[in-house]
């Protein structure tokens, strides 16, 4: 039998064995890392601060780092020089020749177009609008009957036509009031831009012009107009008392009065404008808050003409058909339905967008 030291020798001699190995495998790495020769450290770098290399740098060090060769490639002869600078003066002289070619085709544009369209422009009579549109809805009226469609049929359609006669009536009107609007909404920020550049030390044509060139809308084109009869021969009054009558706007008014002031007995006009935009600025506001408070009640209005209405009206109908029989023929009541509510709900509409301020 084999006894206990037996057992424990074998056992000692197992765990040296295993520890030689795990340290020959240890020592493997590290000798072949200190057969790696570490490198100097370079100037100038952690590591190199305390030891400098006393050796002398080689001849053609410095010449590597800042190559002759290449110096004299970036020399330029004086010729070469005066031909570059005549490149660069071209380059430049084009652009900013195309910068004003483009200015000026947008001030032309803004001026001239809006020129040719009022010449072109032809004013019709009211009067004759409303006799063709009386004389067509009869004619339709007359025809809807001999085709057998009901004299019912015949009104409606004749009431739409002069419907449409009434609106060619008034949509010049709209079209120069929503101008007018757009016109009065920018003034404010158009007199602050006037009166910054006379402050400034420009005059009064050239800060015009700059508001004709900033894209204000109506009120641009009409700064561009204005400056447009001014060139050829208007007097600068005259001009723009004629561009405040062509816009409604008591601000413009007020702002053209004060110009025209101040040309003829002097004073600041930069400080006088500033006041006017503040003004207007402030009436918008005012303006805009007295309309939330109308619009209100005209909402309450509008949605009982569009939803309750209608429901209310048939009920009291049915209502009225069940005690005293048929009340209306069915053709009228297609005709309210198709007709009658949504002209009141127009007529509602178009109440309250004049009641909405000319900002």
């Amino acid at each position: 039998m084999v006894s206990i030291r037996e057992i424990f020798d074998k056992l000692g001699g197992i765990t040296l064995t295993s520890t030689k190995k795990v340290g020959e495998g240890v020592q493997k790495p590290v000798q072949k890392m200190g057969e790696i020769k570490p490198k100097a450290p370079p100037i100038g770098r952690p590591g190199g601060l305390l030891k400098r290399s006393s050796e002398k740098p080689k001849p053609g060090f410095l010449s590597r780092r800042g190559s002759a060769r290449v110096i004299s490639r970036m020399k330029m002869t004086p010729e070469e020089i005066e031909v570059f600078k005549g490149l660069i003066e071209a380059d430049k002289r084009l652009e900013e020749r195309g910068e004003d070619s483009a200015t000026r085709a947008s001030f032309e544009r803004a001026s001239l177009e809006e020129l040719l369209k009022e010449e072109e422009k032809e004013q019709l009579d009211p009067k004759l609008i409303m006799i063709l549109g009386g004389g067509s809805g009869a004619v339709l009226l007359v025809v809807m009957v001999l085709l057998g469609f009901g004299i019912e049929i015949g009104l409606a359609m004749m009431l739409a036509v002069l419907f449409m006669a009434i609106i060619v009536i008034f949509l010049p009107n709209l079209q120069k009031g929503k101008r007018s609007s757009e016109a009065s909404r920018e003034l404010p920020f158009a007199l602050r831009q006037m009166a910054t550049e006379l402050k400034s030390g420009l005059g009064l044509h050239d800060s015009m012009r700059s508001v004709a060139m900033s894209g204000y809308g109506a009120l641009s084109e009409e700064f561009a107009r204005t400056l447009e009869e001014i060139k050829y021969g208007e007097t600068t009054e005259n001009a723009l008392i004629e561009m405040s009558n062509r816009i409604e706007s008591d601000g413009l008014k007020r702002a053209v009065y004060q110009i025209t002031r101040t040309l003829n007995s002097g004073g600041d006009l930069s400080k006088t404008l500033n006041v006017i935009a503040d003004d207007i600025a402030y009436e918008m506001r005012m303006k805009l808050k007295d309309y939330s408070q109308k619009l209100n009640s005209f909402t309450m209005i509008y949605m009982f003409l569009a939803i309750l209405g209608p429901v209310i009206f048939l009920v009291m109908l049915l209502a009225a058909s069940t005690v005293m029989g048929s009340v209306l023929p069915p053709i009228a009541i297609i005709m309210i339905y198709l007709f009658l509510f949504p002209m009141l709900v127009g007529f509602m509409a178009f109440m309250i967008k004049r009641l909405e301020p000319k900002l």
